[in-house]
């Protein structure tokens, strides 16, 4: 069942009943970024039998067996050996993985880290220890780390001039309350300052740091690049 085919071209914007595809640049970075409601966003890991999909073309078969076209396809955050994600992992309703309040070095541990989550259609990214506090049952939830943005505020250990540039993506929720992922395109470099400074001026308060180096946005056309994920977020 086919949703819809975004054509991207550059600087070009798709949209479709609220989902928006735009290739963008910022600040002499060139991004593509996916907008769409809460509703469509869907978070992958393991299938009925309980065998990890690890590749985008192995969810995107298993999704088409069900009568889906996914629009995109991107990685869930950050993963250890064996294609496991790192924290707190919420698919439907099922918490398959625990939160992670651990201090060890990496992106993911760079406090604050965060948790992206889907309650009652309302997408929000908190704090990972604000989140143990509060009683919440969200039907998805992704833990990673750093926080790009809190609250307006860029993270405090992040340098304008840090000469760490890599291939980032991240996701965001505006302030429509709709959802936003981010990656940097093609042969594009940034900081993690950078990289939340885009966030801003998407207008999102809150936004988290999902992966790099690795990452990949497959929009509708499926890449050729073969690479072994965890989690897999899906928009349809």
């Amino acid at each position: 069942m086919r949703f819809l085919v975004l054509i991207i071209s550059s600087l070009l914007t798709s949209s479709y009943f609220g989902q928006e595809s735009r290739l963008i640049s910022h600040q002499g970075v060139v991004y593509q970024t996916f907008t769409t409601p809460s509703s469509k966003v869907h978070l992958h890991w393991k299938n009925a039998a309980e065998k990890k999909y690890k590749t985008f073309s192995a969810l995107r078969a298993n999704l088409s067996q069900q009568g889906h076209n996914p629009l995109m396809i991107t990685n869930a955050g950050i993963y250890e050996k064996g294609e496991k994600p790192c924290g707190l992992h919420i698919e439907n309703g099922k918490t398959l993985l625990p939160l992670n309040l651990k201090n060890q070095a990496g992106n993911f541990y760079l406090k604050p880290n965060g948790v992206f989550l889907i309650q009652g259609k309302k997408a929000q990214i908190l704090e990972s220890s604000y989140y143990a506090k509060e009683n919440l049952t969200p039907e998805l939830a992704v833990q990673s780390g750093p926080l790009l943005i809190q609250h307006g505020k860029i993270h405090p250990k992040f340098n304008q001039n840090s000469k760490s540039k890599l291939l980032r993506s991240g996701v965001g929720v505006n302030k429509d309350g709709d959802v936003v992922f981010a990656i940097t395109a093609k042969g594009e470099k940034v900081n993690l300052h950078g990289f939340a400074c885009l966030f801003l001026h998407l207008d999102c308060e809150n936004a988290l740091f999902l992966d790099g180096v690795i990452s990949q946005m497959e929009i509708d056309t499926p890449t050729k690049v073969p690479v072994d994920y965890a989690a897999l977020f899906a928009i349809y």
